[in-house]
């Protein structure tokens, strides 16, 4: 004989989906169950391990100057005034 089957987790799913997806009650159970489905497909709603962490820190270093490999900007805000200049240009000369 086997053993039953894991529940639903309709209230995981219900919770990742009003507060990170910000979905409406309205909007969730609208959803088809392929998108549901789709949803818990993605692991999305499994809350992220220590390794999981670790394997994110391994795989995206942040070097001491605060960049990284895959995005060279600062991270620590100090290129924020510069940027600000560039963008956004003072209208009084």
């Amino acid at each position: 004989m086997r053993p039953a089957p894991a529940p639903f987790p309709w209230d995981d799913l219900l919770a990742y989906c009003l507060t990170r997806l910000r979905w409406t009650p309205e909007t969730f159970w609208r959803a088809t169950p392929r998108e549901l489905v789709a949803i818990l497909a993605t692991g999305a709603t499994r809350t992220p391990t220590r390794a999981d962490l670790a394997a994110l820190m391994h795989a995206y270093p942040d070097s001491a100057d605060g960049r990284s490999p895959t995005n060279p900007e600062r991270h620590d805000g100090s290129d924020l005034a510069s940027r600000r200049r560039t963008h956004f240009p003072d209208p009084t000369g």
